[in-house]
């Protein structure tokens, strides 16, 4: 915690190393971590410094950096006119990560949601495996990332146990050395 207050930019924003240029990604990824640390109880407000940041400059953001600065802004009760922000991104033509996103998204905003597009676009890989998204290997989009979507989606609806179990066993036949990091940190 302290290396990333360390590596946090005076902005309030983070780079791919100590000080450098603000990269939105990174902001997103290390300030969702460290809320998470301060909801956990260790002692920082660098996490709700960036989520400011990133509210700040809502506009620069991606359609994904978006649905995952909404996801982090949410998660923090921040308030403000997120509802509204998510409404807009709705309305646009998403890909299927995308469209999972939101409904997380409202989810996290403690919106009911109807989760039809998560059960309709499941893949059953075999009868015991299940995933969501085509296997590419991005950093952004890829199975991996889509189906940890749909899982926390479904895990947080209920009623979905057996589906669930065939995302699990997906997730623990993906071997260790095809994923990055930010995959390891979602499948812990």
């Amino acid at each position: 915690i302290k290396r990333l207050e360390k590596y946090q930019n005076a902005n309030g924003s983070w780079g791919w190393w100590n000080k450098s240029a603000t990269d939105y990604f990174m902001t997103i990824y290390v300030a969702d971590a460290l809320t998470r640390a301060q909801k956990a109880g260790y002692s920082t407000n660098a996490g709700l410094f960036g989520a400011n940041y990133l509210y700040d400059h809502y506009n620069y953001l991606t359609i994904p950096q978006k649905l995952e600065a909404i996801a982090l802004l949410s998660s923090i009760k921040y308030g403000a006119d997120i509802s509204q922000k998510q409404q807009e991104l709705d309305k646009l033509n998403l890909n299927l990560q995308e469209r999972l996103m939101s409904i997380r998204n409202r989810q996290l905003m403690g919106q009911k949601v109807k989760v039809d597009t998560v059960v309709k676009t499941v893949r059953h890989l075999s009868a015991t495996k299940a995933a969501w998204g085509e296997p590419l290997f991005s950093i952004y989009v890829n199975e991996l990332q889509t189906s940890a979507i749909a899982y926390q989606i479904l895990r947080q609806q209920g009623g979905y146990d057996t589906l669930l179990k065939k995302v699990r066993n997906y997730f623990l036949q993906q071997a260790p050395t095809t994923r990055n990091t930010i995959q390891s940190a979602t499948l812990l």
